[in-house]
């Protein structure tokens, strides 16, 4: 039975079954997807939707780094809705129940899903803004398509085992962009996020055999630690 359910997937939703699969052979179906997909591919390529570079070159994400980050300045001179944003988040975060946290098994509870923004919500202004787009854009070498919004509460004051706490790769997509909006600040105190650059990511996936199964998908910080001369 599981090999026939296997076998489903692969046949009706191919993505789903190379999405956990190791790095190689998630490139080789995004790439024959590209190919198989063309027309739609090339209608969303930056040369078409940006006919110049509007953002400075200082705002791109480089290819070995794979992260860039943006400080609130820079979201406030590119006309971001920043504090429209971080002051809706917060009553958000003050009609929470903190008790729903112990039924969870990662420590992290959704407060709102696409269901519960509009066009004029603040949220969807901000992460629809043309800025972000064009950084996100050109890193894809593709014009990105807004399929879902949410926003996830976790107050990081306890760990949990096979959670977004240890290292891990997401598995979305071959290539993506994540972003993340500090609402309070954050130092080595406060569980501070932490990336490994681009380069340094795939070394260690060769070195470990990594792939996304869910006994692989995270990575202790020993592990990385170990590696730490090697990559």
């Amino acid at each position: 039975m599981i090999f026939y359910n296997k076998i489903q997937t692969f046949l009706r939703k191919p993505g789903q079954y190379f999405r956990y699969k190791k790095k190689f052979l998630r490139g080789l179906y995004f790439h024959f997807s590209r190919l198989a997909h063309f027309k739609t591919f090339y209608s969303r390529v930056p040369k078409i939707n940006f006919s110049k570079l509007i953002i400075d070159k200082s705002d791109l994400i480089l290819k070995n780094e794979g992260y860039k980050s943006i400080s609130y300045t820079k979201l406030i001179k590119n006309k971001l809705n920043i504090n429209e944003v971080l002051k809706k988040i917060k009553v958000d975060l003050k009609n929470i129940d903190l008790n729903k946290l112990n039924n969870t098994d990662d420590g992290i509870l959704s407060l709102k899903s696409s269901k519960d923004f509009n066009c004029e919500s603040p949220e969807l202004k901000f992460v629809t803004n043309k800025y972000l787009i064009e950084i996100v854009s050109r890193y894809l070498k593709c014009v990105p398509i807004l399929t879902n919004l949410s926003i996830w509460y976790s107050p990081n004051n306890k760990s949990f085992e096979d959670s977004s706490q240890k290292y891990h790769l997401d598995h979305e997509d071959y290539k993506q962009v994540k972003g993340f909006l500090f609402i309070d600040d954050v130092d080595l105190d406060t569980g501070p996020l932490t990336v490994i650059n681009e380069l340094q990511s795939s070394n260690i996936q060769k070195l470990i055999n990594y792939d996304m199964t869910k006994s692989n998908k995270r990575v202790d910080d020993e592990t990385i630690k170990s590696l730490k001369k090697k990559i």
